[in-house]
């Protein structure tokens, strides 16, 4: 585990670039604003070569973001699933 601000990227730094990597961000998304959230998911893209992002969201946070922000956030090559426990 490394801690630090994730709306910060110093901590991202402590982890080595061009890796696969999985990613659990548990009861977090929802004391970001959509764009502080979009920001964070750009930066997990950029660093790693490769990430499987398990998370829990609001829906209603990915509805408060601007078109250009969803279309960076969801490349063709973009593969996911929706699980329902």
């Amino acid at each position: 585990m490394i801690g630090g601000d994730l709306r910060q990227e110093a901590w991202l730094n402590k982890i080595p670039e061009g890796k696969t990597a999985v990613v659990v961000m548990e009861g977090v998304s929802m004391y970001f604003r959509p764009e502080e959230l979009a920001e964070l998911l750009r930066s997990l893209k950029k660093h790693f070569s490769r990430i499987s992002l398990l998370m829990d969201v609001d829906p209603r946070l990915f509805g408060k973001l601007s078109e250009e922000e969803k279309d960076s956030l969801n490349p063709p090559s973009l593969r996911y699933r929706t699980f329902f426990f």
